[in-house]
């Protein structure tokens, strides 16, 4: 009929159905309009309690972390720490641990050695290890932090591991692994420690807590 409609004089009824026909793809247009305005209001509002709850949650996060550090260091007072860093309070606590375990995960170890300061003058190279620990030809540098920040990770994957060898050469034929050792954690840093294939030592009560298992040798 469309074909036809204008060939010759087109009649009342056939004007009226075209204007029918228009009059309902305009209100499908319409109705389709308001659906997707809806769909994006709905996808707007669920945005914004999404950015809601995940404020809450950092905020969260961080009131946890402070009472944590205020508790922390109000026992360290008590019981004589006051001279002491947090950093200091940090290397103690995981040195202690692992030198009373003498053990990473399944990982028998025959030495704990602690704040190694080293200066090569033939190659004019430094570093500074905070703990180190050794089997018969594994060797893994820990790095602490009471808070560990991205920076320290990428300090100990590109400058710390790299050295090891050059300023400690009768370590030249062990196997080499990473560890970053924490109270608490900036965010972000878990995924970049795990990314780097490094140990994650974290401070469970007493005891240390190892997070990840897909550990780079280097």
């Amino acid at each position: 009929m469309k074909e036809n409609l204008y060939k010759s004089k087109p009649t009342l009824e056939d004007v009226w159905l075209l204007f029918h026909e228009n009059e309902k793809k305009w209100e499908r247009r319409l109705v389709e309009e308001d659906k997707r305005r809806k769909e994006e209001v709905q996808r707007r509002k669920e945005e914004v309690q999404r950015r809601k709850e995940e404020e809450k949650k950092e905020a969260k996060r961080l009131k946890k972390e402070k009472e944590f550090d205020r508790k922390f260091k109000a026992i360290h007072e008590e019981i004589g720490g006051m001279g002491k860093t947090n950093g200091e309070i940090a290397e103690d606590f995981f040195y202690e641990a692992l030198r009373n375990s003498m053990k990473l995960l399944d990982i028998e170890l025959a030495t704990i050695d602690r704040m190694r300061k080293i200066y090569r003058k033939d190659i004019n190279l430094e570093g500074e290890y905070d703990i180190i620990l050794t089997n018969t030809d594994l060797l893994i540098i820990v790095e602490v932090k009471y808070k560990v920040r991205k920076k320290d990770i990428e300090k100990l994957q590109n400058k710390q591991i790299p050295n090891f060898r050059k300023l400690f050469p009768k370590y030249t034929d062990y196997k080499i692994r990473g560890a970053i050792a924490g109270f608490t954690f900036e965010q972000g840093t878990e995924e970049l420690a795990k990314k780097c294939g490094f140990y994650i030592l974290k401070k469970n009560e007493n005891k240390i807590k190892i997070i990840n298992s897909k550990i780079n040798t280097f």
